[in-house]
């Protein structure tokens, strides 16, 4: 015998047709393997792959700052893309690669001359990349600076960029993108 509470005949007839009952729980019984479903093919899609690859969402500013250095750089990559709306970067699978939630993710593993790791931060990545791979157009660590002044200057200038994208102050991004729109149409 069943627990009343898991048994609609339990229910009094009008509640059982007034909540869809049956219909109710035969869509749970539904969703649960696809729940599974859903929960496997993630875990496939974050497993870690060979080569370079970055994890990113097309609207985030720091997975694009990645995706130039890679580019300017010319560096053979894959992507795979973390759907940010369905809350892909907090599934246990991607918080493996990065336990903050965050996009950008880069993940290098079995490149000759390089260590197999898993790097998050867009500023920790590019730096990393810009002092591991030279720059094939204009020699070596084009992109940061090698004077300690002039590379203080840049990160102080990122940490404070960065602190723009901080999602619980939005109105920050708005005016830094104002403020763009202002002085290149002025």
């Amino acid at each position: 015998m069943s627990h009343p509470s898991i048994d609609s005949t339990a229910l009094p007839a009008d509640d059982a047709e007034q909540n869809g009952s049956h219909s109710h729980r035969k869509k749970l019984l539904l969703e649960k393997p696809r729940a599974e479903e859903i929960n496997k093919q993630l875990e496939r899609k974050f497993q870690a792959l060979k080569g370079i690859t970055l994890y990113h969402s097309p609207s985030s500013p720091c997975s694009r700052r990645v995706r130039m250095v890679l580019i300017d750089k010319e560096i053979p990559y894959q992507t795979v893309e973390v759907d940010l709306l369905t809350g892909e970067q907090i599934h246990p699978a991607f918080l493996k690669l990065n336990p903050n939630g965050k996009v950008p993710v880069l993940t290098i593993f079995n490149i000759e001359g390089l260590p197999n790791c898993v790097l998050y931060e867009s500023n920790v990545i590019t730096e990393f990349l810009d002092t591991v791979i030279p720059n094939v157009h204009y020699g070596e660590h084009a992109l940061y600076p090698t004077d300690p002044w002039e590379r203080a200057k840049v990160k102080m200038w990122q940490d404070w960029e960065l602190g723009l994208t901080d999602v619980s102050h939005p109105e920050h991004y708005f005016c830094l993108y104002v403020c763009l729109f202002v002085c290149l149409f002025d």
